[in-house]
């Protein structure tokens, strides 16, 4: 029997130090949560704030920077391929949320994370009231697994 096989390529654009093993922790406890088992590929990008603007610019039509971008390279989020797609988190805006919500940068990046892969598995907090809650108590799960308050 073939084991499943999980691969995380965090990519950090930024000159700011990161602990990647947050970031892959984070997201390989929203697959278990969710039930993704199986070979997967999934894309993290660390990038700074102008990267950032283009890209909200670009795919959502707002001239700002923000805290976290999902890219799901599968239109239904069914697990046809192994490729589940790329997250962009925003160093500095994340370095500032941290700040404003008096938590560690690192649950902050946690939180990113976990937001941007539960994208990815086609959960949107924004469609329904049901889904923001979804989305809310899976982030919770992933940052108490990972000893976050």
């Amino acid at each position: 029997m073939k084991r499943a096989r999980l691969f995380i390529d965090v990519n950090n654009l930024t000159r700011r130090r990161v602990n990647s093993e947050i970031i892959k922790k984070a997201a390989k406890a929203v697959l278990k949560l969710l039930g993704k088992i199986g070979n997967f590929e999934l894309s993290i990008v660390l990038a700074g704030s102008q990267r950032m603007q283009s890209l909200n610019l670009r795919f959502r039509g707002k001239d700002n920077p923000t805290d976290v971008l999902s890219f799901c390279f599968q239109e239904d989020h069914a697990d046809k391929g192994n490729v589940l797609g790329e997250v962009v988190i925003c160093l500095p805006y994340a370095e500032k949320q941290a700040r404003e919500l008096g938590i560690s940068f690192s649950e902050n990046l946690a939180t990113l994370t976990a937001h941007g892969v539960i994208h990815l598995c086609g959960i949107d907090h924004e469609r329904s009231d049901s889904e923001h809650e979804r989305t809310l108590g899976i982030q919770q799960k992933v940052l108490k697994g990972l000893n976050y308050k």
